[in-house]
């Protein structure tokens, strides 16, 4: 098992950015960028001047990803989530739904396989 510390770096050829805007947020989310067919979960930086601005830097163009956001409200999430093809969409607004923990655990689940 790789350490705690260990970030899975993988080379892209033709770079692009995805801005991720959640729509009506005034609280912080945790924005990530999954891969499944490199198996790589990037985490979305979030732009200082704004709470609901996010940027993934250095994204492969043409790979499909799916974008999720989300925050911890209560006893379930937060959450919005959409599948991109990345480097043809340069941007996307997302609005989140509630989702019981149930409900956001299953979310997941099917994100991440």
């Amino acid at each position: 098992m790789w350490p705690k510390w260990f970030v899975r770096i993988f080379n892209v050829r033709n770079p692009s950015v995805l801005k991720l805007i959640i729509e009506d947020a005034v609280d912080e989310y945790n924005a990530r960028l999954v891969f499944k067919k490199r198996n790589v979960i990037l985490p979305g930086l979030l732009n200082s001047n704004y709470t609901n601005k996010y940027q993934f830097n250095k994204v492969p163009v043409g790979e499909v990803a799916n974008v999720i956001a989300y925050l911890k409200k209560g006893d379930g999430y937060l959450v919005a989530y959409s599948q991109v093809t990345l480097g043809y969409v340069k941007s996307i607004v997302l609005k989140p739904e509630y989702k019981t923990e149930l409900e956001f655990n299953l979310l997941l689940d099917s994100v991440l396989q």
